[in-house]
């Protein structure tokens, strides 16, 4: 580290026409090349940062302008409209602090703390109404995850990785240069044990499930909110709203203010609340993979209780695809699991963008405590990429400190690992 400061402190004597020559010559490449690495990272990660730093002034901002709609309303249009105005609250009070002196306050500060409230009670509410909607694609998901627990616990697998101890003779050179043999052992694979054990009344119970999914699949009203069919018209906004939103698009999605909108470039970015969901096909989903496992389970229960209760299986290989009937559960559970991950998707994302309104509610009411900025940021982006992980929208804009770290600290290895090199290929180096 000393040498590392005198290094920098002679700096200015070496910057010259020889500059680079001498201070090789002074100093040697394992104080030289951490050097000029570090400087090197910290300079690209500065940069980097400054970069980020000036992105992240303005984010997305821009009503969802549902009243536009297309067609009519119904819970889920409201919900995830609700959704995207929630974050566009934020984005529009992080716009105005950061468009203002450091005086002008804080997010909190700027929040129009009426149209969120507003805005959140419309999220629980219509969000509350779309999934009491779904209440059957919950209770058959419910069913189908009891299923596959019990399918998996008709099974389990343990093994037995087997070594010999093998003895081998090294040669190497002793300090007096003669020519030595010595003898060493090391651990050698040879073999492994697989057992697998069956219960029966696991498997019977999960066949018991699937009877009882089968009615309830029946009699189900399995009606997917087919939110994508909808759009918000260009054509049914107001002059002013028209020009507000040219406004926006220049000012806060391409921060260009030469920038001439296209129709197709207003009409793509206003309806990406609609398009950039995914509820439908996380439902499709579950409904496919649901009524494929039903039309499967007969022939894979006809293979599974036909299995023994346990089975022993000595191979060269560390892993072992198990007795038929142990494959047949493990193909019926895992189309099984596909379809309740399918609703945990929907269920994950509700939960997350009613958490948010609940939270940027309780934030934005605590008179006593001013949450950062960035918690801020932070907590209504998470909603909206929740809600519309398909959005072309970057509303992600913020800073990233411990990747710009990484990339500076990958750039500080490149180039002390490049020093070295040019040092060990060039005498004048």
């Amino acid at each position: 580290m000393d040498e590392v400061l005198q290094v920098l402190s002679d700096l200015p004597m070496l910057v010259n026409e020889a500059g680079w020559s001498l201070w090789t010559t002074l100093y040697p490449p394992e104080v030289l090349a951490p050097l000029v690495g570090l400087l090197s990272g910290a300079l690209v990660a500065q940069v980097i940062h400054i970069v980020q730093t000036r992105r992240a002034r303005t984010l997305p901002f821009l009503p969802s302008y549902l009243k536009s709609v297309d067609q009519e309303h119904d819970a889920a249009t409201r919900y995830f409209a609700a959704v995207h105005d929630l974050t566009m609250c934020v984005t529009e009070a992080w716009n105005m602090k950061s468009s203002r002196s450091r005086e002008a306050g804080s997010v909190e500060s700027n929040l129009r703390r009426e149209h969120l409230a507003t805005t959140c009670e419309r999220l629980k509410s219509n969000g509350q109404a779309m999934m009491d909607g779904l209440a059957d694609y919950q209770r058959l998901s419910n069913r189908i995850a009891a299923a596959k627990a019990q399918l998996d616990a008709s099974w389990s697998y343990t093994s037995r990785d087997n070594y010999r101890t093998e003895t081998y003779t090294e040669s190497y050179t002793d300090s007096n240069g003669k020519s030595r043999t010595r003898t060493k052992t090391r651990r050698v694979y040879e073999d492994t044990d697989h057992w697998f054990h069956y219960t029966a009344s696991e498997a019977r119970s999960a066949r018991t499930t699937l009877q009882t999914l089968r009615t309830e699949r029946k009699a189900a009203q399995l009606v997917r909110p087919d939110v994508r069919r909808m759009r918000v018209a260009l054509t049914n906004l107001s002059q002013a709203d028209r020009m507000f939103l040219e406004k926006l698009y220049i000012h806060t999605i391409v921060e260009d203010p030469e920038a001439k909108p296209t129709d197709d470039e207003l009409r793509s970015v206003i309806n990406q609340w609609l398009i950039g969901t995914r509820i439908d096909e996380d439902l499709k989903q579950l409904e496919e993979h649901m009524d494929h496992g039903l039309a499967s389970s007969a022939s894979a229960f006809g293979t599974i209780f036909a299995s023994r209760a346990s089975y022993h299986y000595n191979t060269t290989s560390r892993s072992h695809s198990g007795p038929p009937g142990y494959q047949a559960a493990r193909r019926l559970g895992s189309t099984l699991g596909t379809a309740t991950a399918g609703w945990m998707s929907v269920s994950e994302m509700w939960d997350t963008c009613a958490e948010a309104a609940d939270t940027l509610s309780e934030w934005a009411d605590d008179s006593e405590t001013v949450e950062s900025d960035r918690d801020y940021a932070k907590t209504a982006i998470a909603a909206y990429e929740a809600a519309f992980p398909d959005s072309t929208l970057e509303v992600d804009q913020l800073t990233t400190p411990g990747k710009t770290a990484l990339i500076g600290l990958a750039v500080a290895v490149a180039v002390g690992a490049a020093i070295f090199a040019l040092h060990e290929q060039s005498p004048l180096f």
